[in-house]
């Protein structure tokens, strides 16, 4: 959804006046039924630009028998295509050049311009008289493209038509022209958009397949400017190419989704209209749904840019308004279009509302929230082609207040709605490789499920420090309603190993005990910080260097993570992790009866009983470990020998002189500087002690 920025709203090109607006008709043979998308998609488009009294379809598949000349007469232009055969193409192809030469309007667009199959392109009068502007029967060339060059500036065709990309749609494949033919536009290729004719002046050729993305796929997308395009055309086969144009105007909303008790700034770019060029502009809005002016007038903020600010009342109740705007002229010439912007309540207290454009962790909405708040937002989809519009992701970067100590917590955002379920929530976080994390990956860590309980709630541990998670929201189609999605947070006691049975300082062995479940691990220290690359993923077992001190380790099944790569016995390296530290996710919503674990320093071996039995849980297990604080040990591996001398030396020598951070880097009497001193006190320690293993 879009908020704070500008959004073109209103389809809104060439426009005939509005006491005497075109009207047209979709003369087709478009799919096998007249109810199709393939042309119910054109009609509510070129309706929505507001140029056209009546948009009617006469759908002409085969067998529905060829229009007569008397049923078109009574419209001002049509627009022609085929992606279906014609009942009768040499008896269409006749009466269209009829209808051309009684000064009606025929704009022809693909297939009916390119087919090279039987009855999809016009034969008869319209072929041998070459009413075509393209060549026909030249072929469809496909792929991606986007609007090319203008050739004929100014053109009232390309008036406001400012983007246009091809989902893979055709387009003609060759580039030639009868006689009298003009190319105004071009496909970013080169392929022709646009061509009118010198010779019939009411004919408009488009190298454009009419329905939009809206109603398939492999079509033009429909948001970007193919219905001005089209209505343009028609307007311009309407009036012939020396018409009469009034003034015409394109409408935006500073923000199409509006909290009651907010502004929006309404804006109107308008293009003065011509022969005779127009005079005394001025454009107006119809407000009297917010309790304003049928007649508001909008400002000139300059050149031609018209705008107005709406104060929303507080009051106002959530639903999709359509206001209207009519720009006019003294020539007494006028346009009118809508354009739509929905009105929702305001969040809760204690909620972050989303500000668009959020659809990406680059320009996801801060939040800062406590138990009991959260989030606030509205999203169709989980597209990304439209920046910040209502069928995108909507993305928070969350904060979590602290915690008055430090500890083990549980947090769940719950997602609901008012309105029908059906938006899904991610935690968000790198993708990993063989070759460590892509930094710059965004991939989901954990996914909410209705199953749950709450339903769509997501879950994660942390510290009590002020950790950070991005959050992504997504919705369907039918999640027209605001979603909110609240925190809830509460403190974990960890599985104690005990008094009694703490390890020694040194190597340890931590295993599956009485199972054989795929499990991960990840081991924090004391200070609930990280401790060095104790993550192992699915192997199940862990052998890491500890020296004393106490440990928290989180266990569960696959996958388990934090931010850090998944380090040495992981059987995988592929699964996801956390964007940032201090948090801990579990993506399985599947319980497990048995996560116990062995922990085994040489000495002794300790059992520890554990399971999982929550959605998205982790089972917490504290553990100590003692000793290994013997003289000389300083690498603390248990063991006093010639590693501690070599280890020692290789942070002592490249640092003597320099001064350190107290007891780092060879620094072994903590006076900041390393020195001689240091020297002597290590060898004075290490060497009555060489052999010594500590315990």
């Amino acid at each position: 959804m879009r908020l704070f920025t500008t959004a073109c709203v209103g389809l809104l090109g060439l426009a005939a006046a509005a006491q005497a607006q075109p009207k047209v008709a979709i003369v087709a043979a478009a799919a096998t039924s007249a109810t199709s998308n393939d042309y119910l998609d054109v009609q509510s488009k070129l309706n929505a630009t507001g140029l056209f009294s009546q948009v009617d379809i006469l759908h002409i598949t085969t067998p529905v028998p060829t229009p007569q000349l008397g049923q078109l007469m009574p419209y001002d232009a049509i627009i022609v295509w085929s992606n279906q055969s014609f009942a009768d193409s040499t008896a269409l192809g006749n009466t269209l050049a009829d209808y051309s030469d009684l000064g009606k309007g025929v704009v022809l667009s693909v297939f009916a311009i390119t087919s090279t199959t039987a009855n999809r392109f016009l034969t008869g009068r319209w072929k041998d008289q070459n009413y075509g502007i393209i060549v026909p029967e030249g072929g469809n060339t496909g792929g991606t493209h986007m609007l090319g060059s203008i050739l004929v500036p100014d053109h009232p065709i390309m008036n406001n038509v400012n983007s246009l990309a091809n989902n893979l749609s055709s387009r003609p494949t060759t580039t030639a022209i009868n006689a009298g033919g003009v190319v105004v536009s071009e496909w970013s290729d080169g392929k022709i958009l646009v061509a009118t004719s010198t010779t019939h002046p009411r004919r408009v050729d488009l190298g454009l397949y009419p329905p939009s993305s809206d109603s398939g796929g492999s079509r033009w997308l429909s948001t970007t400017d193919g219905a001005i395009l089209m209505a343009n055309a028609l307007v311009y086969a309407s009036a012939g190419a020396g018409g009469s144009f009034p003034p015409s105007l394109v409408a935006s909303l500073d923000s199409s989704l509006v909290v009651a008790g907010n502004d929006v700034v309404i804006s109107a770019e308008v293009l003065p209209g011509t022969v005779p060029a127009s005079t005394g502009i001025t454009v107006t809005a119809d407000l009297t749904v917010f309790g304003g002016s049928p007649t508001q007038a909008l400002t000139l903020v300059s050149g031609n840019e018209y705008a107005y600010t709406l104060s929303i009342p507080a009051l106002q109740p959530a639903d999709t308004y359509n206001i209207t705007l009519t720009v006019s002229d003294d020539q007494m010439r006028s346009t009118s279009g809508s354009v739509a912007m929905l009105v929702i309540p305001p969040p809760p207290p204690g909620y972050t509302y989303e500000i668009e454009p959020n659809e990406s962790k680059t320009n996801a909405t801060p939040a800062t929230i406590d138990v009991g708040g959260g989030v606030y937002g509205i999203t169709t989809g989980s597209s990304v082609l439209t920046d910040g519009s209502l069928i995108t992701p909507d993305y928070f970067l969350l904060t979590l207040t602290p915690k008055p100590q430090l500890g083990i917590y549980r947090h769940t955002m719950t997602l609901e709605t008012d309105g029908t379920a059906g938006h899904s929530a991610t935690l968000r976080g790198h993708s990993q490789g063989s070759g460590g994390i892509n930094l710059a990956s965004d991939t989901a860590t954990q996914t909410s499920v209705a199953t749950t309980f709450p339903p769509r709630t997501n879950a994660w541990y942390g510290f009590g420090r002020a950790e950070q998670m991005f959050y992504r929201v997504i919705g369907s189609t039918s999640t027209t309603s605001p979603y909110r999605a609240t925190l809830s947070t509460e403190e974990i006691l960890p599985i104690d190993l005990g008094v009694g049975q703490e390890l020694s300082a040194g190597q340890i062995t931590i295993s599956r005990f009485g199972h054989t479940n795929t499990i991960d691990l990840l081991v924090y220290d004391g200070n609930f910080e990280a401790f060095e690359d104790c993550v192992v993923d699915g192997a199940g077992t862990m052998i890491r260097t500890f020296p004393a001190g106490t440990y928290y380790l989180a266990v569960s099944n696959v996958n388990t993570c934090d931010e850090r790569p998944f380090g040495p016995g992981s059987t995988t390296l592929t699964s996801p992790v956390l964007h940032f530290p201090g948090s801990v996710s579990n993506s399985s919503t599947v319980g497990v009866g048995n996560l116990s674990l062995q922990f085994d320093d040489g000495l002794n071996n300790f059992s520890v009983f554990a399971f999982k039995d929550i959605f998205f849980g982790v089972a917490w297990i504290k553990f100590v470990v003692v000793g290994g604080e013997c003289p000389g040990d300083y690498n603390d591996d248990g063991v006093v020998d010639l590693g501690d001398l070599l280890d020692f030396l290789g942070d002592w020598n490249p640092n003597l002189g320099q001064s350190v951070t107290p007891g780092t880097n060879g620094d072994v009497n903590n006076d900041g500087v390393v020195d001689l001193a240091d020297l002597l006190d290590f060898l004075a320690d290490w060497n009555p002690n060489l052999g010594s293993t500590c315990s």
